[in-house]
């Protein structure tokens, strides 16, 4: 990658040059099952990409902010993914304080397989 092309994609895709990432694969999943979590984080701003994929019709699920004891959510995103194809939920430009995490949990049992990914970078 040449600099010129860095600098076409700043703004849209900034800092995705140096992300992290974390995937789960679940048969079957119970209801309230975490598929994927980012682990303890550093406090900062960061950039996420959420992907998922089943092999079912539709599952419902949540994206969660936990805090940092990991007992409570700060924030939730609840989704409907829809099945058999690829989905990715972007969250950009979101504060993370130091040791917060990012995990998917399954909100409802399924009988499909689902896996998911998020990936992150810290924007400098």
């Amino acid at each position: 990658m040449r600099p010129s092309d860095i600098s076409r994609w700043q703004g849209s895709v900034d800092s995705w040059l140096a992300q992290n990432c974390v995937s789960g694969k679940i048969l079957a999943p119970a209801g309230g099952t975490v598929v994927c979590d980012t682990g303890m984080l550093g406090a900062g701003w960061y950039d996420f990409a959420v992907l998922t994929t089943l092999t079912i019709a539709h599952v419902y699920g949540q994206i969660e902010h936990r805090n940092t004891p990991n007992d409570d959510n700060v924030y939730v995103w609840y989704v409907l993914w829809g099945g058999y194809k690829p989905v990715m939920l972007p969250i950009k430009s979101w504060y993370v304080s130091a040791n917060e995490r990012l995990r998917l949990v399954i909100y409802n049992a399924s009988a499909g397989t689902v896996t998911a990914n998020i990936h992150w970078t810290k924007r400098v």
